[in-house]
């Protein structure tokens, strides 16, 4: 007897969607910190590219910052749904699967994600909202 698959969760980006207009400016501003700081700060907390910086004590100009969240605004615009994900996502609907996402993402990203996506998940696990990062248990 094969057992029916009841739900599925997915990994967002790299998976669902996708940054077109890749520029990293999380990671560039976090260059040259401990790589501890990197993903509780940045991914775990609701915080932008300022609070980041902020919280950090990173020493970085005004204009170096707003170039950094220039960049950000722009990888968050091309924010794309991987091609053929819109097909999975309608097929896993027909069959009554439910479609949950669990990622690793900075704050900014959130609805930039949220509005790529074909349909509404029926479970979100954002890290920034959660305080946990994958692959600690707790977070799945």
């Amino acid at each position: 007897m094969r057992s029916k698959i009841h739900a599925i969760c997915f990994d967002a980006f790299g998976t669902l969607v996708e940054i077109v207009d890749k520029r990293q400016p999380f990671q560039t501003l976090l260059s040259g910190q401990p790589a501890r700081h990197r993903t509780i700060d940045a991914l775990t907390q609701p915080l932008g590219l300022r609070e980041v910086a902020r919280d950090l004590a990173i020493v970085i100009g005004e204009a170096r910052l707003r170039n950094l969240e220039l960049d950000l605004a722009a990888e968050c615009a091309s924010v794309r749904l991987r091609p053929g994900m819109d097909l999975v996502w309608a097929m896993l609907r027909q069959a009554d699967v439910q479609i949950g996402v669990c990622s690793n993402l900075a704050q900014p990203y959130a609805e930039p994600l949220l509005a790529s996506l074909p349909g509404i998940p029926d479970a979100l696990v954002l890290s920034c909202d959660v305080g946990l990062i994958k692959p600690q248990p707790e977070i799945f």
